[in-house]
């Protein structure tokens, strides 16, 4: 199977914060897609932990493969409605 191919359109800061499991960083960055040249998809991935080293050798306008999970959380609004997030945690980007 053929990995599919992103551009790196911007790499965000690093977060940190202390958790009750201690303390935690991340970094997002946003690809996008580069097989649908005139109606891209964007997608903002969050790395974590040590994952976040693999984010050191990458710039912006890097050509990546990469991989994640989707994760969808719900919770319940003040108003009684049940709401749904999702997050993309990424796994593993290397590049091209």
């Amino acid at each position: 199977m053929e990995q599919r191919r992103f551009k790196v359109v911007q790499l965000l800061g690093i977060q940190s914060g202390t958790s009750q499991h201690g303390e935690w960083k991340s970094q997002e960055v946003i690809l996008e897609e580069m097989q649908n040249v005139q109606y891209p998809d964007r997608y903002l991935i969050r790395f974590g932990g040590g994952k976040l080293e693999q984010l050191a050798e990458i710039k912006e306008g890097d050509i990546v493969t990469a991989s994640w999970t989707a994760n969808v959380r719900s919770f319940d609004a003040k108003d009684g409605r049940k709401v749904y997030t999702q997050s993309l945690n990424g796994w593993k980007i290397e590049k091209v």
